[in-house]
C-alpha cells in the first residue's frame, strides 16, 4: 500500500519521499489517490479528470506539492471581498465604461 505522507507546511526542499510506493504498486495511482484526498470529494468533471490524471503522471514531488498546497489553502480564513481594479473611488459610470473597453479586448490584447 501506498505511503502518502503531504507536508502540512511550508516546503523549503522538494519533498521526494512524500509518496512513495511498495514494490509492483502503481505511482501515478498513488498520486492519483494522494491528489483525491486532497480534493476532499469534490465533484469532478471530464476535464477535471483528464487533468487529475495529467497531473497524477508527474514526479510525485510535484504532486506532493501540489497536495500540501491544497491542504493549507483549506486552513485559510476565508478570503475578504476583493476589489475591483481602479479602486473604490470609480463611480458606477466608470466602472461600466473601464468593463466595456476590457470587453472589447481579445485574449491575446489582454496578455
Amino acid at each position: 500500500m501506498a505511503e502518502i505522507n503531504v507536508p502540512t507546511g511550508p516546503i523549503e526542499t522538494e519533498p521526494y519521499n512524500a509518496i512513495r510506493t511498495a514494490p509492483g504498486e502503481s505511482l501515478t495511482a498513488a498520486c492519483r489517490t494522494a491528489l483525491l484526498r486532497e480534493l476532499g470529494g469534490m465533484e469532478a468533471g471530464a476535464w477535471d479528470d483528464e487533468l487529475l490524471g495529467w497531473l497524477a503522471n508527474q514526479d510525485p514531488s510535484v504532486v506532493a506539492t501540489v497536495c500540501s498546497w491544497l491542504r493549507r489553502v483549506r486552513a485559510l480564513p476565508p478570503p475578504t471581498a476583493p476589489t475591483v481594479r481602479g479602486g473604490p473611488e470609480l463611480d458606477d459610470a466608470t466602472e461600466a465604461e473601464y468593463r466595456a473597453e476590457q470587453n472589447d479586448y481579445t485574449p491575446e490584447e489582454q496578455a
